[in-house]
C-alpha cells in the first residue's frame, strides 16, 4: 500500500512538465493530502533530488514538508552550533537509520579507530541531542563530489522519539556536511550544508 502511494505520486509528478498550471494544480493538490503524505511526498522529492526543480518551477518550496525542515534549525551553544529538527513522518519506514558525515571525516588509509575529534561529535550528538538512540561511529562509503565513493567515519543514529533533533554543538570550520538515511550500507543524502565558520 505506502510503496503503491509512493509508486503513483512519482508518476504524477513525473507527467508535470513545464506547463506552470499543472506545477500550480500539483501543488494545491499537495496541501490538500493528509499530513502523512505530505511528509512522504517530500521525503520521495528529497531522495529523488528534485527540490530544485521544484523550487524552480514553483517560486518557493518552504512549505513541502520535507525530513529536514530547513527553513526550522535553529542555533544553540550561544550561536556556536545547530540544532535539526527532524520529521519522523517523512520516513516510510520506522526503524530508519540515519547519519551525520562530513568531508573532513573521510577515513585515513592506516585508520583502525576514529580520531578522537570524530568520537568527540558523536558523544556531544549523544548528550546534546533529543529523540535519537543508538548513536555510533560507522565507516561508509560517501562522495562530496562527483568522484567515487571513498570509506568516510559517519556518526550514525536512530529516531527514537516523536520529536527527534539532532544537535551539533560545534559547527566552527570550513566544511561540507550531509545528513542522510543509511540504507543497506549506503548513504542517501536528504540534507547538504556547507559551512564557512570560524
Amino acid at each position: 500500500m505506502l510503496n503503491e502511494f509512493i509508486d503513483r505520486e512519482w508518476e504524477l509528478y513525473c507527467r508535470l512538465g513545464i506547463d506552470p498550471f499543472a506545477w500550480r494544480q500539483w501543488y494545491a493538490r499537495y496541501h490538500r493530502l493528509p499530513y502523512r503524505e505530505q511528509c512522504l511526498i517530500g521525503y520521495l522529492l528529497t531522495v529523488k533530488r528534485q527540490l530544485g526543480e521544484l523550487d524552480e518551477m514553483l517560486g518557493a518550496t518552504q512549505d513541502i514538508r520535507l525530513p529536514f525542515p530547513d527553513h526550522h534549525r535553529y542555533p544553540v551553544n550561544n550561536g556556536n552550533g545547530v540544532a535539526y529538527p527532524i520529521r519522523p513522518a517523512s520516513f516510510p519506514r520506522p526503524d530508519v537509520w540515519l547519519c551525520y558525515v562530513r568531508n573532513d571525516m573521510a577515513k585515513g588509509a592506516d585508520e583502525t579507530d576514529p580520531p578522537e575529534w570524530v568520537r568527540q561529535k558523536a558523544e556531544s550528538i549523544h548528550n546534546a541531542s533529543q529523540g535519537l538512540a543508538e548513536v555510533g561511529i560507522e565507516i561508509l562509503p560517501f562522495s562530496f563530489d562527483d568522484g567515487p565513493p571513498c570509506p568516510h567515519w559517519a556518526i550514525t543514529f536512530r529516531l527514537a522519539g516523536p520529536d527527534p533533533v539532532l544537535v551539533l554543538e560545534d559547527v566552527t570550520g570550513e566544511y561540507e556536511a550531509c545528513m542522510g538515511e543509511v540504507r543497506e550500507g549506503e548513504v542517501i543524502p536528504l540534507e547538504y550544508v556547507s559551512m564557512y565558520y570560524k
